[in-house]
């Protein structure tokens, strides 16, 4: 007679029955890493692929027509690869030129905190290693950018393993890239670094809760947590409110003592910063000074508080008018008078201010309302509108579940925290679609963990059909 359970023939049985569930569980563990390292590898060579192609026109423009090349990164404003944050760029090449942190709008117009530090002078590096050569600060910060997002999407993908789930994953980490090609791979402003601090904080809170969780969060390791949030909050004010919000969270009940540590180092971080702005602007600015401008520029200049490209013409970059008066005026009187503006406005009509709030809500989260990149006809335009509401939905979804007392991974908690923290100063002051793209990491697992939730009692329900 044959044997029916082969594996366990020569073992008696309790222990032989031992043995064969841990070698089943040890085969199917190991099937799953060599699922997840295959699906890990494929989505860091597809976005590594994508970042070449998104550089290819750049190179071939180099080899066969540098005449074009040069005449187009010597322009006001390159866009695309080469636009490199304007502002930024601007500021950084001043920088390197012995001007200080000034100049952001092309002209020389003197001193400026118009944009937070931490991207300014990671160009200006590298406007120095160049000597000012902007195709190769261009190439340098496209292969930065390309690697951060490959990484970011393996990180995805990993977390399809736990569910046996991780071509899922894959499958929503590469519709988003493909989707968002040209914000990923053919356009660069700061939403990259942006992104590294936001994702980082995420997976930081996960790290920082368990420790807090065990009690075994040591002094230096808070200090190192107080350190990269205040690099966090260099690189962008609502990157670095996010940060506290989340630390605060985590830490408030289990560690009072190292929330008021770690908030301490991350002030010294930044403080060298608002003294220079003190020092030379005459007045306190934490990180960056235009927040009225943007303020203003939402409620008086745009026509429903959602900012489109007919708004940002009227920005102090651009020739004209406005950069006239920011010239004439300096910084800090420019942007009080946008201020004195902004103010007198919200008083006369505040009704206005809350109805642009509420359109910004639901033009942040659920219908991409008055931007015209979700309504100009392009490949992927069915794809973005299909995916915009998705991480909003899987957020309410999984606070739903919560309520019902169903269970929350870390990981799912911290990013809904840190989803929510980033939007609301955003839908509070004033939005456009690219403020939105270092969430791009977070949106992935959020609309990973939504699929997952739906196709599993789909799978059930055709398992007991069958």
């Amino acid at each position: 007679m044959p044997e029916q359970y082969p594996l366990n023939s020569n073992i008696p049985y309790p222990k032989g029955a031992a043995n064969g569930r841990a070698l089943w569980a040890s085969e199917t563990n190991s099937h799953l890493r060599r699922n997840q390292r295959a699906a890990m590898r494929l989505i860091v060579k597809l976005t590594l692929l994508f970042g070449v192609l998104g550089m290819l026109p750049w190179w071939l423009q180099s080899i066969y027509s540098s005449g074009r090349l040069a005449s187009h990164l010597a322009s006001n404003m390159p866009m695309g690869n080469a636009h490199l944050g304007a502002e930024y760029y601007n500021i950084a090449s001043a920088l390197v030129r012995g001007r200080g942190f000034s100049d952001p709008f092309v002209v020389e117009s003197g001193p400026t905190a118009w944009m937070p530090p931490l991207l300014v002078w990671i160009q200006a590096f590298f406007i120095w290693c160049f000597s000012g050569d902007r195709f190769w600060v261009m190439t340098v910060i496209v292969s930065i950018k390309t690697m951060l997002l490959a990484t970011g999407a393996a990180a995805v993908v990993k977390q399809g393993r736990r569910a046996a789930d991780t071509w899922w994953a894959f499958a929503v980490a590469l519709t988003f890239i493909i989707t968002e090609f040209l914000a990923c791979f053919a356009f660069t402003h700061d939403s990259w670094l942006i992104l590294t601090g936001v994702t980082s904080t995420v997976f930081g809170l996960v790290a920082m809760d368990r420790l807090t969780a065990r009690r075994s969060l040591s002094y230096a390791t808070t200090a190192l947590w107080g350190i990269g949030g205040g690099v966090v909050a260099l690189s962008s004010p609502v990157a670095g409110f996010t940060w506290a919000v989340g630390t605060t969270i985590c830490f408030i009940k289990r560690a009072p003592t190292k929330l008021a540590l770690t908030a301490l180092v991350s002030m010294i971080v930044v403080t060298p910063w608002a003294i220079r702005n003190y020092y030379v602007l005459g007045k306190l600015i934490p990180i960056k000074s235009n927040v009225y401008f943007e303020l203003d520029q939402s409620l008086a200049v745009d026509d429903d508080g959602l900012l489109d490209y007919q708004a940002m013409s009227k920005h102090p970059y651009h020739a004209g008018v406005e950069q006239d008066s920011y010239i004439a005026l300096g910084e800090i009187a420019y942007v009080d008078l946008k201020k004195n503006r902004f103010r007198q406005q919200l008083s006369d009509n505040p009704n206005e201010f809350m109805a642009r709030v509420k359109r910004r809500l639901i033009g942040v989260t659920l219908f991409p309302l008055g931007f015209s990149e979700y309504h100009s006809f392009s490949p992927t335009l069915p794809l973005m509108w299909l995916l915009y509401p998705l991480p909003c939905v899987a957020v309410l979804t999984l606070l739903v579940r919560r309520i019902a007392g169903r269970q929350m991974s870390s990981i799912q908690f911290w990013s809904i925290v840190v989803y929510v923290a980033y939007l609301l100063p955003y839908i509070v002051c004033s939005y456009y679609p690219r403020y939105g793209f270092p969430l791009l990491i977070i949106k992935m697992m959020l609309c990973f963990w939504l699929v997952n939730l739906i196709r599993k009692p789909i799978q059930k329900m055709k398992e007991s059909w069958g």
